[in-house]
């Protein structure tokens, strides 16, 4: 499925994943994002009212979190 990435430079969260192994809970990857090819995203992100809302309130109360802006992302 496609996931929001963004260069680990830029944003740690969104920069960096692990993968769990679901039987044995162990970690089996991780990964630092080092660029993204914009060009390549082939899909129209939409969101719900809910989440607009949301994605607001977080980054108004939590700018330490550094969440995105989704609106940026849909268009």
């Amino acid at each position: 499925e496609p996931m929001l990435l963004e260069p680990y430079r830029e944003n740690h969260t969104t920069g960096a994943l692990i993968m769990i192994d679901r039987l044995t809970n162990a970690t089996a990857a991780a990964v630092m994002v080092t660029e993204v090819n914009h060009d390549e995203i082939k899909t129209k992100v939409q969101f719900s009212d809910a989440e607009l809302e949301l994605n607001a309130w977080v980054r108004k109360h939590y700018p330490h979190w550094q969440a995105i802006d989704i609106n940026k992302v849909s268009k």
